[in-house]
């Protein structure tokens, strides 16, 4: 499973708290932000010179930090905060619920 926060244009954007549960635990790697390594995420943009892609540790919607993007791209152009291929393990058949 992938997951993705899109921001279309111009604006800015927080993540917190990403959690994707197998109705037991939450198996999102550092959902939170909570860490500072983002090591499992990756980022795009249809402009890299419009955006930026943080850690924020002054806005946050609960413990100590968030994801931020900012983008001064025109509407229609992308950035883009994923998980990697495969740090998100699934398997078929089962429930999964997410959330952010």
């Amino acid at each position: 499973m992938r997951v993705e926060a899109r921001l279309y244009g111009t604006g800015t954007l927080w993540v917190d708290d990403v959690f994707v549960e197998d109705l037991s635990r939450n198996i999102a790697p550092n959902g939170g932000f909570e860490n500072a390594s983002l090591n499992d995420y990756v980022t795009l943009a249809s402009d890299f010179t419009k955006n930026t892609f943080s850690r924020d540790t002054q806005t946050v919607r609960s413990g100590s930090a968030a994801l931020k993007v900012d983008s001064s791209q025109s509407y229609g152009e992308y950035a883009l905060w994923g998980s990697k291929n495969n740090t998100v393990p699934v398997s078929g058949g089962r429930t999964y619920n997410v959330n952010v």
